[in-house]
């Protein structure tokens, strides 16, 4: 039998009387884009699929905004702010513009030797706003572990997001752009 941590001391322990439970995870590491379209008309859609027949769930996923790794389906086709947008970018607006995807995993797939800054933030926000796109959710990348979650993005040093004096600033984007929810990871 599965224990379930104290903080959900409000969650009943399995087996309940719980005929079944699925946990579906929407990370965008590692999704081709030919997965995602395979895994939103599966999991979305009662339609006979690659897959077999639809779930018909309600679904979302999120997305990387930037991303060099060609194992990830992302807007832009590197983590340079000058990035030119992946013959995919109007597919993946149409997904959000559907709802198909609602979450923004931390703007890319950023590390300490490609770092994150406001300037990235600017241009995916410019670029929602333009074609009338907003994503309610933010995601972070993070470990678990306090350290890894004391800003909104993560625990490296231009993963300060939350901070207003860091050149990584942009929760003040992301409440303007629509987001309401912020996701720990």
């Amino acid at each position: 039998m599965f224990s379930l941590p104290m903080r959900y001391e409000n969650i009943r322990e399995v087996p309940y009387p719980y005929k079944g439970i699925v946990a579906i995870s929407s990370d965008a590491e590692y999704i081709s884009q030919e997965i995602l379209d395979w895994l939103i008309t599966y999991l979305n859609t009662d339609e006979k699929t690659t897959l077999g027949y639809g779930l018909d769930l309600d679904f979302a996923a999120s997305i990387f905004f930037y991303s060099d790794n060609p194992l990830h389906t992302s807007m832009y086709d590197s983590l340079e702010v000058d990035s030119k947008e992946t013959p995919y970018a109007n597919v993946l607006r149409d997904y959000i513009k559907s709802g198909y995807i609602d979450t923004n995993h931390a703007f890319g797939d950023f590390n300490v030797i490609h770092n994150f800054d406001r300037t990235h933030a600017l241009k995916v926000y410019e670029m929602l706003s333009k074609h009338s796109l907003s994503l309610p959710i933010f995601t972070n990348h993070g470990n678990g572990e306090p350290k890894a979650m004391q800003h909104n993005i993560g625990f490296a040093p231009h993963h300060n997001g939350s901070n207003p004096d860091s050149i990584s600033y942009h929760t003040d984007l992301s409440f303007a752009g629509g987001g309401g929810f912020l996701c720990m990871e």
